[in-house]
């Protein structure tokens, strides 16, 4: 079993050979299907439930960090948080898709990834 932590109480523990896990702290994450998740991304109040393999993720949390339902993980190669946010980066096409509180994410239709080999 995996154990990951965000900056304010989130906790998630994951079993990647069952496809379980469970969440606790400042939320819970009933419904989230672990199966084939290779990575938990956690920002302060959010988490990331992401499959490089399968290109699919699941948000839980409190604030618009967690919704990435419109979010294409395709062809993702890196994903980081920030405070309220995510970037999920794709080095190959160099571009990104952002999400989460404006104020600490804002559109990444700004910004040009070509050539960008990492994101911390």
């Amino acid at each position: 079993t995996d154990v990951y932590t965000g900056g304010r109480a989130v906790y998630v523990a994951m079993n990647p050979t069952t496809g379980t896990g469970t969440c606790w702290g400042s939320f819970v994450c009933p419904g989230v299907d672990f199966t084939g998740v290779t990575q938990i991304v956690a920002s302060d109040t959010d988490m990331l439930a992401w499959s490089k393999t399968l290109g699919t993720g699941q948000c839980v949390g409190h604030f618009v960090t967690a919704d990435c339902n419109g979010v294409d993980f395709t062809g993702v190669t890196d994903v980081v948080a920030s405070c309220h946010a995510f970037l999920a980066l794709r080095k190959g096409a160099g571009t990104a898709a952002c999400w989460g509180h404006t104020d600490h994410c804002g559109s990444s239709a700004t910004f040009d990834f070509t050539g960008t080999t990492d994101i911390y």
